[in-house]
């Protein structure tokens, strides 16, 4: 039993020797199976502040071996790098880091406690408006968890302007700022904006214009009371019409300021599309909205000034002059079959079936200085129009003429140019 002890014994130093010149002494000690060298080690901090954020590096281990991380408890990983780890710890209380070690000799494991100490929160309240003359008193306040001891609860503290105290006096407007420091080092801050209240400024914008005299909202902004012009103490107010309107306005420290504008009624330009037009089947008609506008929209999508139209419907055109007030005009156009001659039908029936509702003439292309005139059995006219498209629908000053003839006269220069005077008599019937 001694020899073959002593043999085995005498085996493991030759294999010692002869892979000393080959592999790390820590790798032959996990050869020789010492449960020590396989733990890793973690270096860094067990006591950190609330907020801040650490890194932690791997010790003891191959080159061979794999690591893995674990944390638990209140903290973010914010990044892993094999043998490195950075860590967040965003609340306090304690942290259980955990590394571990896999290499083909065995498997090692280290976990430490991370205290997370609370960090001091002062208070400073909310941003404040203050008065002129007047000043405000800031205290940190800063608080600090129930396990610390008395001697943890006295915190130091600096202000913007390098001031130690645990207090300050605000009486500028400013932004002001406290960092308060316990003796573990852990830091807390709070902000606040101070303002002194100028002399209130209410904005009505300026004078502006109504397109149609619609009612305009004037709001002034924030302040403690109004008075509108009129008496009102609303914080708005309806101007229905043009005139001068103007509010003054008191703010928390009782200062006064006031404003005013103008609302005038803009006088639009006016859009003329003419009268309905009628034409004949191959004719082109030119409408033109007019110029001085800034944009124009037809019924087709057109954007253009003056649009081209050769199909029966009614066409309308939207603009807005300089001063982004809308006008809009239509108008109907329609197209005939034309004759080569004039042809005057010799009755009609306006009685609203849409058969010989009115009395139209049909002219014939190239026709130009149109006109016609109608009376009535005792000679009185009832009935005048130089329009290419005039149509008779029976009545005089929108009353309904009885049946029976009527006479016309109608002039015109044709094709050729002639100058052409007619004359005839339609039968109205009922």
């Amino acid at each position: 039993m001694k020899k073959v002890t002593l043999s085995l014994l005498s085996s493991l130093l030759i294999l010692s020797s002869h892979l000393s010149a080959q592999l790390p002494s820590v790798t032959l000690q996990h050869l020789l199976g010492q449960k020590a060298a396989l733990t890793p080690q973690i270096m860094g901090t067990d006591t950190v502040c609330e907020g801040t954020t650490s890194l932690y590096l791997a010790k003891n281990y191959g080159s061979d071996d794999s690591l893995e991380w674990t944390a638990i408890g209140n903290v973010h990983i914010e990044s892993t790098d094999g043998d490195a780890i950075r860590l967040n710890f965003y609340q306090p209380g304690r942290v259980d880091l955990t590394l571990n070690r896999y290499s083909i000799w065995g498997d090692g494991r280290q976990t430490i406690e991370i205290l997370v100490l609370p960090a001091p929160h002062p208070k400073l309240g909310k941003d404040t408006i203050i008065c002129p003359g007047e000043s405000l008193s800031l205290t940190a306040n800063a608080s600090f968890a129930a396990f610390r001891s008395a001697e943890d609860a006295k915190p130091t503290y600096r202000w913007q302007d390098g001031s130690a105290e645990d207090q300050l006096t605000a009486d500028q407007s400013g932004t002001y700022w406290v960092v308060a420091q316990d003796r573990y080092g852990c830091k807390g801050q709070d902000i606040v904006n101070v303002t002194v209240a100028q002399t209130p400024q209410p904005d009505l914008g300026k004078d502006r214009h109504t397109c149609t005299n619609e009612p305009v909202t004037l709001s002034p902004g924030s302040f403690s009371t109004y008075q509108w012009q009129n008496g009102s103490n609303s914080s708005s107010f309806i101007a229905k019409k043009p005139g001068k309107y103007w509010v003054e306005v008191t703010d928390q420290c009782g200062q006064k300021g006031i404003d005013s504008l103008t609302i005038t009624a803009w006088k639009t330009a006016k859009i003329n599309l003419g009268q309905d037009l009628f034409t004949c089947e191959g004719d082109t008609m030119m409408l033109d909205a007019g110029k001085g506008f800034q944009q124009y929209l037809w019924g087709n999508g057109s954007r253009q000034q003056t649009i081209s139209v050769t199909e029966t419907g009614t066409y309308w055109v939207s603009a807005l002059d300089k001063a982004g007030c809308e006008i809009t005009d239509s108008v109907y156009f329609e197209v005939e079959p034309c004759v080569s001659e004039l042809a005057i039908p010799a009755a009609f029936s306006p009685n609203g079936d849409g058969l010989n509702d009115t009395f139209r003439p049909k002219k014939p292309a190239g026709l130009k200085n149109f006109s016609i005139q109608i009376f009535d059995p005792s000679g009185l006219m009832v009935y005048l129009s130089d329009k290419k498209n005039a149509a008779w629908d029976g009545k005089f000053e929108k009353s309904q003429l009885p049946a029976g003839p009527y006479t016309y006269t109608v002039q015109y220069v044709d094709g050729a140019g002639k100058q052409t005077f007619d004359a005839g008599t339609v039968q109205l019937k009922r």
